[in-house]
């Protein structure tokens, strides 16, 4: 019996935005109300990661554009997010 690779939940707020931009997207596991699940081993997932540290360590000020204040909420949660599943399964 294989083992399946772990999935990661994410906020849906950024991951639709990051797609929206036609990059790189990790394919969708599950969808919940506010979540997407992703496979930990997603080739994708490095692209999604140097976005959402983009957006959520300053790549998008907040006080110039504060409408976007919940993408960035949403990429700092998704880094959160990625960082937990890795410190897990190592």
């Amino acid at each position: 019996m294989t083992a399946r690779p772990a999935l990661i939940r994410i906020p849906r707020v950024f991951l639709d935005d990051h797609e929206a931009r036609d990059l790189p997207t990790p394919v969708i596991r599950k969808t919940e109300r506010y979540h997407d699940r992703i496979g930990a081993d997603d080739p994708a997932l490095p692209e999604l990661v140097s976005d959402a540290r983009h957006d959520a360590e300053g790549g998008i000020d907040t006080r110039a554009f504060p409408h976007l204040f919940g993408l960035v909420a949403s990429a700092r949660a998704t880094l959160h997010a990625i960082r937990k599943s890795q410190e897990t399964s190592a």
